[in-house]
């Protein structure tokens, strides 16, 4: 067993040569996982970690070469200041595929899982991708338990059916000709916020699966910070949201993500229809609409990525007719916080 040891890494004040070598780590590691996916520009991994919402706490660590200028592995770890799900911290490990099985990760879980203990954190959530089985292979040997199992899809815009558009947009006016159409630019305006607020907690209703988690309930001050941390991030969002004229009630919502550094690629940040709302083609009037707009603004863009859970059958069914095709299939695992401290301990 080669011998090293783990360090930790201050993201928001690392050096240029730290955050050369963080960026080189992430694009092996998204060259493996996500193959056809654009290398993640400097600017961006740096101004991604320089980035330190209020919101969220982390820690990271890494294991670095000999010459200290090449990292082998790498994890961080993270909370959610909000009184709910006060149990939980995220966790992301990447080891360099030429230096897995050797204990790095066993060891940065290790430090994660203290990390997360001295938080009074009891459950660890981590994911794995199927492009890289070695990922699931560690987590379920750290004791990891599947919790969700999500499809990732992804469109490509030049073959997208512009009639099939316009036939979804026409029925959707004819069955819910009273609900009015409106987009945020960027972030949402403060005389919204109520109406964001309500749409933050109908997130709440996508599919959990087996994760043990509470629904988050934001506030208002939250909203302004996720969006203080999405400008200075450099990210773009577009929220098409549809709307009740009588009461000015948000009836459904989608929002795009998009960065100029990356410029061919586009995420969809969530889709969802008020339980009241739905069945009245309000689903595919909202990807409609935002397909069209990202056709017409955004000719850069050649692909849209966007995530849902298994169990998530309307949305999977919308995203397939629209011609979104499998591009790689995620697991969200949890680990109880003192059994990860036992696997690193063995």
């Amino acid at each position: 067993m080669p011998s090293f040891s783990v360090t930790p890494f201050d993201r928001a004040n690392a050096t240029d040569e730290e955050y050369i070598a963080y960026n080189a780590l992430q694009n092996a590691v998204q060259a493996e996982s996500q193959p056809h996916d654009p290398p993640i520009p400097l600017e961006q991994t740096i101004r991604d970690a320089r980035s330190v919402s209020p919101l969220f706490e982390e820690r990271a660590w890494a294991v670095w070469n000999d010459d200290h200028d090449t990292l082998l592995a790498f994890a961080d770890a993270g909370i959610i200041n909000t009184e709910e799900n006060s149990h939980i911290a995220q966790v992301r490990i990447t080891v360099a595929r030429d230096q897995r099985r050797q204990g790095l990760g066993r060891a940065l879980l290790g430090h994660a899982a203290s990390w997360a203990a001295e938080k009074q954190r009891t459950l660890l959530l981590m994911s794995s991708v199927d492009t890289v089985p070695a990922g699931a292979a560690f987590i379920r040997a750290a004791g990891g338990t599947i919790g969700l199992e999500n499809k990732v899809q992804s469109l490509d815009l030049q073959r997208v059916d512009r009639q099939l558009l316009q036939d979804w947009l026409t029925r959707a006016a004819e069955r819910g000709g009273d609900l009015e159409i409106g987009l945020w630019d960027g972030p949402y305006p403060e005389e919204d916020l109520e109406r964001v607020v309500a749409m933050a907690e109908a997130m709440n209703l996508q599919p959990r699966g087996e994760l043990d988690i509470q629904d988050f309930h934001f506030t208002a001050e939250h909203i302004r910070h996720l969006d203080e941390d999405l400008v200075r991030r450099g990210m773009a969002r577009w929220t098409i949201y549809v709307s009740d004229p009588a009461t000015g009630a948000i009836a459904g919502f989608t929002e795009v993500i998009w960065r100029p550094t990356q410029p061919t690629i586009m995420h969809q940040n969530g889709t969802m229809v008020f339980r009241e709302y739905q069945n009245r083609g309000i689903g595919r009037r909202l990807k409609a609409a935002m397909l069209e707009k990202i056709l017409a603004e955004r000719p850069e863009v050649r692909y849209i990525h966007t995530g849902n859970a298994q169990g998530n059958v309307p949305m999977l069914n919308i995203n397939r007719a629209l011609g979104f095709e499998p591009y790689l299939d995620q697991i969200d695992w949890q680990v109880p916080v003192e059994q990860a401290q036992s696997f690193a301990r063995a």
